[in-house]
This record gives C-alpha cells, structure tokens and sequence, in this order.
C-alpha cells in the first residue's frame, strides 16, 4: 500500500472512532485486577484501579463497547492522623497517566481551553473534539501538586445517561 492510502486510512480511521477509551479488558491487562465500586445491576460499571504506587484511576463504562467514558485520576488515600492534610500528585506524574491514558493524538484538535481559580486552587479545563480533560491542582505557595484529573470522553452512553438523569430532575421526575 502506498503512503498516501495509509495515511487516509487513518484519517478514516479517527474520525469514524467516536471514542478512543481504552476497554476495561486493556485497562485490566495494562494495571491489573480493579476495586469493583458500582453494584452489578447499574447501568454503568464503575472500577478503580492502581495506575502507579501512589495513584488510583476511577473508570467508569457504559453500553456494549466496554470502552471508559470517564477516567478520574488522584493520589491514593492515605489515613493520617492530621484530617487536614490534603495529598496531591506531582505535577509530572499527572501529566505523564494524562498521556498514557488520553494520548495528544487520541484527543483530536484542541477547541478550547480555560482556567478557573478559586483561592489557592486552580482547574485547567481542555475541550478537544474527543475528550475533555480537567486537571484541578494546588498553588505553588501551599506546596504545588495535583488533587485530581477528570477526563470524560464525549459522545459516550454515560453522557447520554447522565443528559437523561439530569433531564429527569429538572422534569420533576425521581432518579434511581
């Protein structure tokens, strides 16, 4: 095959793909055996995983093609004896599962960006075709770091039922 007719191939490629998630099967494969959170008979299957040593990802899936449609990335507790302590990742380390699990070329053009500050905190927002990535961190005068990092991908069947539960409420209706 030529250049030209793989390289259209893969243009074809990302643009039918509505979502590049990984399946929880690879997900699996790559962390190993996840924490069950949801109950089996939800809609969506909820799981948590240890992506490094100090780091945990929430993953929820929806609908038949098993693919994660939304990721939640942040230190794994830690009990201490001061409730006030707030633990948070480097900076690197949430940037580095931020490319394993959403790759720049997975993510498809880049539509916005925003930041949102509040105190001594801030959340970076990125709106790419594909996914949006949410990264909420700490100043640099409290010590820096990461609290967590959402990643949602779009056009999932969890949008799709969370657009129904949220229609249900401002309809009045009761949502199990």
């Amino acid at each position: 095959m030529s250049d030209r007719l793989l390289k259209a191939l893969l243009v074809m490629l990302l643009i039918a793909a509505p979502s590049l998630a990984q399946t929880a099967a690879e997900l699996r494969h790559k962390y190993g055996e996840p924490e069950r959170l949801s109950p089996k008979s939800s809609q969506i299957l909820v799981e948590r995983y240890m992506v490094r040593g100090s780091i945990t990802m929430t993953a929820k899936f929806a609908g038949s093609s098993a693919r994660a449609c939304e990721l939640r990335i942040e230190p794994r507790r830690t009990r201490t004896q001061n409730s006030k302590r707030v633990d948070v990742m480097s900076e690197f380390e949430s940037e580095q599962v931020i490319k394993e699990l959403a790759p720049d070329d997975a993510r498809g053009r880049l539509i916005k960006s925003s930041n949102a500050e509040f105190g001594c905190s801030t959340v970076r927002f990125g709106d790419y075709e594909r996914v949006m990535i949410a990264v909420t961190s700490r100043c640099e005068a409290q010590g820096g770091g990461t609290y967590f990092v959402k990643i949602r991908w779009k056009d999932t069947v969890c949008e799709q039922i969370d657009r129904q539960a949220s229609m249900a409420v401002v309809n009045g209706n009761s949502v199990n």
